[in-house]
């Protein structure tokens, strides 16, 4: 016979009470028994309780043994020496709490005294189908032995235990209705699973099952539909889904499709292309480029704008003859010519000094306009009383006969200063804000255990089992620059967000996301050294994560997560199989927090500056401020400076010095 928990409601259990007598009179004793009850408990068993006033005991044993005699219907029965199996000390007989079914008080089976309320008892398994008299006869010690003439022997029974519950119906030791999840192999997935079947009183209940273990599902839900049966004709029938799914690549596609698409798409691409064409256009566009290329075209164009360009070139013309027709208005740039001019100027004096290494004879009626410096150092010293307007480029060889004013230079000293200052700079800094790129790769895994019909706690537990396997694949520890965290598990999202949109469930059990931080070298997040560093951080996610999937590593790793859980058996792991997929990593720059972007008028760092603006561009915002680096300096600082206003350590581009007579970087 089976012990089953009070929850399990479906067995019923009809316990037919024949005869309950009192055999006979005993001589006189002078032992503590007094009382004897009975109950049924949750689990089916008969418990039989003697009252006894010997006092509170400590435990079961102290009440010695007792000799019961155990009777079927229609034999002698065997006499069995018995130890108390529990004890209630200081116990009302009306009181509750007694371990029987319903919470009942014991029914009285013989009583002589009710002036005393400690307890032992002793459990008795019911017989199915069998009628059963059980007899108590004397007790082995003080405590047992009758204590009035009228106690023993007490007689319950016969007793029958009728099975009138079917059968309890389990798959892999899971109750029913239950789901497997697999992957399919091809069109189809192999499935295998054990029925079984609990009863009262049957202990191999027959089973039938519409479909086999073992056999081949299609793609999709089949219903498994199985039937168990006991010995008393009680059935049960429960059902099993099977539900296959097709296997998705366990890494994306590594190269672009080998044919182009029938018709272009409807809109623009998100994110540009990593590089130019290899062919050009069949047909002009409609319009012109809302912004300029990053780099010259390679040969001329095959005819001449019909209009001249807006904006300045950014380099002048490398063509070493002159212009065959003469500009109709003077040049507006501040560039001098590689070649004198054969005559005078007739007009204003030059805006830029001649590039002759002689001096002139003559001296210039008025001052020259150029902020560029001469060539050759002046034969005598300037007798003007008043400061250059520019830095000198070297030191001066003899210490100025007067101090420095106390107020702060207007030009940054060209390398940082020995020494800290003593007071804090009352100027905003000149370099533009810190840019931060983030970069969002997700991912999504299933094995091939139904872990969403797991206990929360079970489920919890896998779960961070299998976040934990990614962490240690990727490296993404608390010490990297790098955080991993699950977004979806079993359809319940954690609404993690990415850049354009929420990571959506899929058909995996399991969605995670890795997020990786990087400080932009410039404000566009586009330099070399921002485009190596994005690859070089999108490499060290994928391309461990792809190897150790599509091979051993990763269910290894998982399969040892899973056990030091202590929540799973060896058993989970016997079989435990892992895919995967990745998804495209996604871009995104950290919002700006430190103010909107303004032109620097008042000083001469040639960028826009971030942080307290001045009033008069407070009140007037539409026109004066940015929420980007860019968009202020494209406003401002539009042609040649725009380079310099984005990042003012450098574009990392090259360009002419006609100083110097030779290409440099901009750094």
């Amino acid at each position: 016979m089976r012990n089953y928990p009070p929850s399990t409601a479906a067995l019923t259990r009809l316990f037919v009470l024949a005869v309950v007598s009192i055999v006979g009179n005993l001589t006189e004793t002078y032992g503590h028994g007094i009382e004897v009850r009975r109950c049924l408990t949750p689990s089916g068993n008969l418990r039989f309780f003697i009252a006894h006033w010997h006092g509170s005991l400590s435990s079961p044993s102290d009440a010695s043994t007792m000799q019961i005699r155990e009777q079927i219907t229609g034999s002698l029965g065997t006499v069995v020496t018995r130890s108390a199996d529990g004890l209630f000390n200081n116990k009302a007989a009306d009181e509750q709490g007694w371990g029987c079914r319903d919470d009942a008080v014991p029914t009285t089976v013989t009583i002589c005294n009710r002036d005393y309320d400690d307890w032992v008892y002793y459990d008795y398994s019911a017989t199915c189908n069998t009628e059963i008299t059980y007899t108590l006869l004397s007790g082995d010690s003080v405590v047992l032995e009758e204590g009035c003439n009228s106690l023993y022997p007490a007689v319950v029974g016969p007793i029958t235990f009728r099975d009138e519950g079917p059968p309890e119906l389990k798959v892999d030791g899971f109750a029913l209705p239950r789901t497997i999840s697999v992957i399919a192999t091809g069109t189809t997935a192999v499935v295998e699973f054990t029925a079984s079947a609990e009863d009262d009183c049957d202990v191999a209940p027959s089973i039938t099952s519409s479909h086999a273990s073992g056999s081949a599902f299609p793609i999709g839900d089949t219903i498994v539909t199985l039937t168990a049966t006991d010995n008393q004709g009680n059935s049960n029938t429960g059902t099993l889904t099977i539900t296959v799914i097709a296997a998705p690549s366990t890494s994306p596609t590594k190269a672009p499709s080998s044919s182009p698409t029938t018709s272009p798409t409807t809109s623009p691409s998100a994110s540009p292309t990593k590089g130019p064409s290899a062919s050009p256009t069949t047909n002009p566009t409609a319009s012109p480029s809302s912004s300029p290329t990053k780099e010259p075209s390679s040969s001329p164009t095959a005819s001449p704008t019909a209009s001249p360009s807006p904006m300045p070139s950014e380099a002048p013309s490398t063509s070493t003859a002159p212009s065959g027709q003469p500009s109709e208005k003077p040049s507006a740039s501040h560039w001098p010519t590689s070649q004198p001019s054969s005559e005078p100027s007739g007009g204003s004096p030059s805006m830029n000094p001649s590039e002759s290494s002689l001096p002139s004879v003559q001296p210039s009626e008025n001052p020259s306009a150029s902020h560029w410096p001469t060539s050759l150092p002046s034969e005598s010293p300037s007798i003007s009383s008043a400061p250059s307007s520019l830095p000198s480029s070297a030191p001066s060889s003899q210490p100025s006969e007067n101090p420095s004013s106390p107020l702060p230079s207007a030009f940054p000293s060209k390398s940082p200063s020995k020494l800290p200052t003593t007071s804090p700079s009352s100027l905003p800094s000149l370099q533009p804000s810190i840019v931060e790129q983030i970069i969002t790769t997700a991912g999504s895994l299933s094995v091939n255990v139904d872990i969403c019909a797991f206990d929360s706690e079970r489920l919890t537990a896998f779960s961070e089992a299998a976040i934990d396997s990614v962490k240690q694949v990727t490296d993404c520890t608390v010490e990297s620059p790098c955080n991993a965290q699950l977004a979806n598990v079993c359809g319940e999202s954690s609404a993690l967000q990415s850049s354009s949109r929420m990571l959506q469930t899929s058909t995996f059990q399991l969605d995670y996301a890795i997020t990786q931080t990087f400080t932009c070298e410039v404000g566009s997040c586009d330099s070399s050294s921002d485009s190596a560093t994005l690859e070089s951080l999108i490499a060290s996610i994928v391309d461990p994560l792809e190897s150790a999937l599509s091979s051993d590593e990763f269910l290894n790793i998982l399969s040892v997560n899973i056990l030091n859980t202590g929540r799973f058996s060896a058993n989970i792991t016997a079989c435990l199989a892992v895919w995967g997929i990745l998804r495209e990593p996604e871009l995104e720059v950290a919002p700006n927090t430190l103010g909107p972007f303004f032109p620097d008028w008042g000083g001469d760092s040639e960028t826009c500056l971030q942080g307290e603006a001045p009033t008069y561009m407070e009140l007037d915002p539409e026109n004066w401020l940015h929420d980007t680096l860019e968009g202020c300096c494209e406003r401002y600082y539009s042609g040649w400076n725009k380079n310099r206003c984005i990042n003012v350590r450098g574009s990392g581009l090259w360009y002419v010095s006609h100083l110097l007579e030779k290409c440099v970087t901009d750094c």
